[in-house]
């Protein structure tokens, strides 16, 4: 498949930022890894929510009857664990606004997202590949997702990436190990971690306690390689 290079490129972003904001990954393809992607993945949810809710408040949507919030997130799985929704609500997602969608393997997973980004109408594509459920294997003919992932080669990355240029959106893809998701396509690798925090007044805080979630990018095309970035977050007792 040929590409033309203004297709592929991504224009030059700030590298002074956060790593994982709407404005960084819009356009391009990010995986996330570890264990606390959930927790950093909040803060992308909430940009992009808050964001469709501006959009939406500007066009006068609410004077013509809609809706106050609209489906612009599509959280596509390969497995059937749904995000504990309460932990979602707790950091500020509308999860009535996040649209799931279950795939039986990877394949079909990159195909839906394929589907969502030619609508032109999301702002934000998950593919949830990090918990494979039971059973996926026997499915898929005794070979486990991560080999199943090898299909999602830079030719259907190539069409996905087409796709978000051309409609503004970000394709986010969660993995359980950096690297998963293989190809030259990928713009920006993160890997999430979680530690308690140590100080003796976290320790009392009510609600799960409070805990430090660091990003570090392995991999990106812009700004500063292995750069670390880190935050303290009050975490719902079903995060931690």
């Amino acid at each position: 498949m040929l590409c033309r290079a203004r297709d592929l490129q991504k224009p030059v972003q700030p590298s002074s930022g956060y790593p994982l904001t709407f404005a960084v990954s819009r356009g391009c393809i990010t995986e996330l890894s570890g264990p606390a992607a959930l927790d950093v993945l909040c803060r992308l949810l909430r940009e992009v929510q808050q964001r469709s809710a501006q959009r939406s408040s500007a066009h006068g949507s609410a004077r013509r009857g809609g809706a106050s919030g609209a489906v612009r997130v599509v959280w596509i799985m390969t497995h059937q664990s749904l995000p504990f929704a309460p932990d979602l609500a707790a950091n500020g997602v509308a999860v009535r606004d996040i649209a799931f969608v279950f795939t039986p393997h990877p394949v079909a997973a990159a195909q839906a997202a394929e589907q969502c980004l030619r609508s032109n109408g999301v702002d934000l594509v998950i593919l949830d590949f990090a918990e494979p459920a039971a059973g996926l294997c026997a499915t898929a003919g005794h070979t486990h997702p991560r080999e199943r992932m090898r299909e999602i080669d830079n030719a259907v990355l190539g069409r996905l990436l087409r796709l978000c240029r051309r409609s503004h959106a970000a394709l986010l893809a969660i993995t359980e190990r950096s690297g998963d998701l293989a190809g030259s396509l990928v713009f920006t690798r993160l890997v999430a971690e979680r530690r308690r925090s140590s100080s003796a007044a976290a320790a009392t805080t009510a609600a799960g306690g409070r805990f430090v979630s660091s990003l570090k990018l392995v991999k990106t095309k812009t700004g500063r390689q292995n750069a670390a970035y880190r935050e303290v977050l009050r975490g719902p007792y079903g995060m931690l």
